[in-house]
């Protein structure tokens, strides 16, 4: 959604514990150094399990464009 110029996105995942998963986050780590690079303190970007569900939160402060 987008609301004052500020773009809030949400996504949940079910994690799937019948895969061999071996990342090591790189993914992720790569999205915050390009946050940190292009909206450097005008973000916000968190990631969190609970229950077997995978949250991401990411908020933009669009208006500094």
């Amino acid at each position: 959604t987008v609301e004052n110029n500020i773009l809030i996105f949400t996504i949940e995942n079910k994690i799937n514990q019948n895969k061999n998963n071996l990342s090591l986050g790189t993914g992720l780590g790569n999205i915050k150094k390009r946050l940190d690079l292009f909206y450097h303190n005008k973000h916000e970007f968190s990631t969190n399990i609970r229950e077997e569900i995978f949250f991401t939160y990411l908020k933009l402060n669009l208006a500094w464009w």
